[in-house]
């Protein structure tokens, strides 16, 4: 059963779906419950679709997303193609789980969990936040062999560490900023433990022009879920910060991330991380060893373009049998 709350929630999702529908009437592209749209053909899924030239009728698609109502895919038809950057399955974020009920309803599910069904495939947030949707071997390989270059994360980097977010909803985001605060000033620039207003002001809310002035970024995702990685840790890597991440579970596949590159934080060891940085910040000889290793590894830009060939034939399927 659905988690039916009042019909004033009802009535309020079908008003939605139907605003929606009309704002995407003149698009073969329609996004329902997603982030604030104004441009359909500008959103990555329809920009890799029509560059590999994967829907070739111009049939209409319907992608579905977890900010609304799950009720709206009642009013959708297929293909229905639901897209979750979000954890699912974690309680951090109890409302998410009824997502679940309906994934069997839909045609492909896109996400990073792996489901035991036909119908999903993996693809985490990162892919999206990293990975251009016409992407070759070739402009994968450059992305990936500059970020990696050493001089990438030496820059001129003259403040101790930075951390983004609008919460702190598992408590440990404020552990790791209250632990190496008694090394050196971190500046928190989102809602967050706010102590800075230089991201707005001084760089119009450009992330990585912000932190690009940083050694060290916090960026430990909600939840600790295999596989759920989102564009926080990507940040860190596009502006050449260290990046001071949690967990490891969180990393399916080190095939892609070279793991001596990151620093992980051990809620049960945090002694172990605070030495570590401590050492890195006040050791330039330490620092500069630990930023000469390769963030990607070099089997990265073929797993990538490998899995991106695998997205379009999942997507052409989908498209070709409805």
């Amino acid at each position: 059963m659905f988690e039916i709350t009042t019909v004033k929630e009802i009535i309020h999702q079908i008003r939605k779906t139907s605003l929606e529908k009309k704002k995407f009437k003149d698009s073969i592209y329609k996004y329902y419950n997603f982030w604030e749209i104004s441009d359909p053909s500008k959103v990555w899924f329809s920009k890799f679709i029509e560059f590999h030239q994967i829907n070739p009728l111009k049939k209409e698609l319907n992608f579905i997303s977890v900010f609304g109502y799950e009720y709206s895919h009642f009013l959708i038809s297929s293909p229905k193609i639901f897209f979750s950057g979000e954890d699912l399955n974690s309680n951090t974020f109890p409302k998410l789980r009824r997502y679940k009920k309906i994934l069997k309803k839909m045609d492909l599910f896109l996400g990073f969990e792996e489901e035991d069904d036909v119908k999903s495939f993996y693809l985490p947030l990162w892919f999206l936040s990293f990975i251009e949707p016409n992407s070759t071997i070739e402009s994968i390989t450059t992305t990936i062999n500059k970020i990696n270059n050493v001089n990438h994360r030496k820059g001129f980097r003259t403040k101790f560490a930075s951390q983004i977010s609008r919460h702190d909803i598992n408590g440990v985001r404020e552990k790791i900023i209250l632990l190496l605060q008694t090394i050196d000033n971190v500046d928190c620039a989102g809602k967050f433990m706010k102590n800075t207003d230089d991201l707005k002001s001084k760089f119009g809310d450009r992330k990585i022009d912000f932190l690009q002035n940083y050694k060290f970024n916090i960026c430990p995702e909600n939840t600790d879920t295999r596989g759920y990685i989102t564009e926080k840790i990507i940040d860190s890597f596009l502006a050449g910060c260290i990046p001071i991440y949690w967990s490891e579970k969180n990393f399916a596949d080190f095939k892609i991330f070279n793991k001596n590159s990151i620093l992980f934080y051990d809620e049960n060891d945090p002694q172990k991380l605070y030495n570590k940085i401590s050492k890195l910040y006040r050791n330039e000889n330490a620092f500069n060893e630990f930023i000469s290793r390769p963030i990607f590894t070099d089997k990265a830009p073929e797993l990538i373009i490998t899995h991106l060939d695998k997205l379009k034939q999942r997507l052409k399927e989908v498209i070709d049998a409805n």
